[in-house]
C-alpha cells in the first residue's frame, strides 16, 4: 500500500469517526431535556425532604 493509500484509508477512517461522534452528540442532545427534567426532580424532592427533616 502507497503512502497516499494509507493516507486515503486513514482520511476515511476519521470521517466516519466523526460521523459516529456526530450521531451520539445527537442523541445526547436529545436526551438533555430529560435529564434536565429528572434532576429538577430530584432535587425538588430532595429540598422537600431536607425541609421535612428540619421541621422534625
Amino acid at each position: 500500500m502507497t503512502t497516499d493509500q494509507m493516507l486515503i484509508e486513514t482520511i476515511k477512517n476519521l470521517n466516519s469517526n466523526i460521523e459516529i461522534l456526530n450521531n451520539h452528540l445527537e442523541n445526547l442532545t436529545k436526551n438533555i431535556p430529560v435529564l434536565t427534567e429528572v434532576v429538577d426532580a430530584n432535587f425538588g424532592a430532595t429540598k422537600d425532604l431536607v425541609d421535612e427533616l428540619k421541621q422534625r
